[in-house]
């Protein structure tokens, strides 16, 4: 009898769970399509494209206020291929 309670639970809890994803994932998918149907896709690529720049800017000036020391490069040089 405590085995069917316990089976019975997990699939209560399974079914929870389940539950959960979906009605998540259909706003998520609901949100997505009415934003794609109001905002022009160049107005989002023009913004995307204008934060790009701006964070590239932003790490270009931290790179420039630390110095690094050389062994930060290692990594860098170890992943090259030698030809």
């Amino acid at each position: 009898m405590r085995l069917f309670h316990e089976l019975g639970r997990a699939l209560l809890d399974a079914g929870s769970m389940t539950w959960q994803i979906t009605w998540s994932l259909i706003l998520g998918f609901a949100l997505s399509a009415v934003i794609q149907a109001v905002v022009r896709r160049e107005a989002i690529a023009r913004h995307l494209a204008q934060s790009q720049q701006t964070l590239q800017t932003q790490i270009s000036d931290c790179q420039d206020k630390i110095a690094l020391p050389s062994g930060c490069m290692v990594p860098a040089a170890a992943g090259r291929s030698r030809d």
